[in-house]
């Protein structure tokens, strides 16, 4: 049966029932947008941003300031890198019966933008040793999301400062008969 393993993609982050977006892993290890359900602006725009909020200083920043709400959300700039962590068998030492652990699959997506509050940084980080089917059949990535506000304020709630997530390919995994 084929291993789930980190590819190309395309993959979906859902940030509510309502809102996602929709990723390619690139050769390069980078992450890119194909598409998205969150409203979106230009670099440009969320310069300007980041320039009112450094101006303001530190007045802007609210201590109590809530999760990011992807309805709120304006989308400028995906970034991210990635890594399958894939290593032929024979080096593992499995052809001779001793497998090892080697490095694990990696994935970190970041989406730049502005919200009511201000600017705003949603981070997925990997957790997960290696990616798993999910209950649909599809590749699924598990890791811990952080909010960042105004450039230096991580959001956390009762002591929380990340929320589980995972990103999933769009795509089921091929059963083998």
């Amino acid at each position: 049966a084929p291993q789930p393993c980190l590819c190309s993609g395309p993959w979906v982050w859902s940030l509510s029932p309502t809102h996602w977006v929709e990723l390619a892993l690139a050769p390069d290890g980078s992450v890119r947008l194909l598409r998205t359900s969150v409203a979106t602006m230009t670099c440009a725009e969320l310069e300007e941003a980041k320039s009112a909020m450094a101006a303001c200083g530190e007045a802007v920043i609210q201590a109590d300031a809530s999760w990011v709400d992807p309805a709120k959300f304006r989308l400028a700039r995906v970034s991210g890198s990635w890594d399958a962590a894939e290593v032929r068998a024979e080096a593992r030492g499995e052809a001779r019966g001793e497998a090892r652990a080697e490095g694990r699959a990696t994935l970190r997506v970041e989406l730049e933008g502005v919200d009511d509050l201000g600017t705003a940084v949603l981070a997925f980080a990997s957790s997960a040793s290696a990616p798993e089917v999910d209950e649909g059949g599809h590749v699924a990535v598990a890791g811990a999301i952080s909010h960042t506000r105004w450039g230096r304020h991580r959001v956390s709630f009762e002591g929380i400062a990340s929320l589980a997530g995972r990103i999933t390919s769009a795509w089921r995994l091929p059963e083998s008969k």
